[in-house]
């Protein structure tokens, strides 16, 4: 007797694990975080028509939100007040070691970033020898373009250490910040997102142009994350959004030229090594990004 109810009770286990487990009912409303990289004026001119694509393309209103910080970027997306968001490399890592953030794309050009130190073009300085004592701008402390890797390429290439090389040091809110500190004389120098910078470099004019006396190796950075409240079913849905934009369809063009992008590609966690150990390296030199 006693056999046969454990015989019953180990059949009705068995078939409650073969039931198929709920699925998460689709949200009807998505809220997108994205870095405030640059102005938010220009953060929403950039965004908007993807939002619009996304909501049409994904079947749900895709609500854009734009945080003060990157670090409040990052805690809204571990609080759960985000479904999906516009990392950099380092708040990516974070957002990962914290809640398993997963993610879906980049942009292809994301794989091999740069960062690249800038001047005056009629300043004396032509390479990083020639700012020692210098002032120096860095953009946020949690900017992976604009500080994180920077910083660790001036440590493992040149054994700089910024606090000591530099007379100064300015962290400045966003990319175009640190840019205007250089052409309005604030610092010498600074490091910025390189594809900022060649934006930058194509609308200024005399007498505040720009010159490039340092690009920096290639690392991964952007990506677009999705938090474990988003729907499987709407997150693949989301994925294919991103990998079907195509430059060769006119509506899409405009996304895509707003984005800084040619095309996206899927993205996994191997994709970030160098941004782990970058962060890892950065912290263990004192600094707590």
């Amino acid at each position: 007797m006693k056999n046969t109810t454990i015989i019953k009770l180990a059949c009705i286990l068995f078939l409650c694990a073969c039931e198929p487990q709920p699925q998460q009912q689709d949200l009807a409303l998505i809220r997108i975080g994205v870095l405030p990289d640059e102005s938010h004026e220009r953060v929403h001119q950039k965004y908007e028509a993807l939002m619009d694509y996304l909501s049409s393309t994904v079947g749900v209103k895709c609500k854009l939100v734009v945080p003060e910080s990157y670090d409040n970027l990052l805690e809204m997306f571990i609080n759960g007040d985000l479904e999906l968001a516009y990392f950099g490399g380092n708040t990516f890592v974070q957002a990962y070691s914290k809640v398993g953030a997963l993610p879906i794309v980049m942009r292809n050009i994301d794989k091999e970033f740069m960062s690249y130190i800038v001047t005056q073009e009629a300043s004396q300085f032509n390479s990083i020898n020639d700012l020692k004592g210098k002032r120096f701008s860095f953009g946020s402390r949690q900017s992976t373009s604009g500080h994180i890797m920077p910083r660790y390429f001036l440590a493992a290439l040149f054994e700089i250490h910024p606090e000591d090389y530099f007379s100064d040091i300015v962290f400045s809110p966003n990319h175009n910040s640190t840019l205007l500190n250089v052409i309005e004389g604030n610092v010498e120098a600074g490091v910025a997102n390189g594809l900022i910078v060649d934006k930058m470099m194509k609308t200024i004019s005399e007498p505040n142009k720009l010159k490039i006396i340092w690009r920096s190796p290639p690392y991964p950075d952007y990506v677009w994350a999705a938090n474990n409240k988003l729907p499987e079913r709407q997150k693949i849905k989301i994925q294919k959004a991103f990998l079907e934009l195509s430059h060769s369809n006119t509506s899409h063009r405009e996304i895509l030229d707003k984005l800084r992008a040619n095309h996206y590609v899927s993205s996994s966690i191997n994709d970030f090594k160098l941004l782990f150990e970058a962060r890892k390296k950065v912290m263990s030199a004192g600094m707590n990004p």
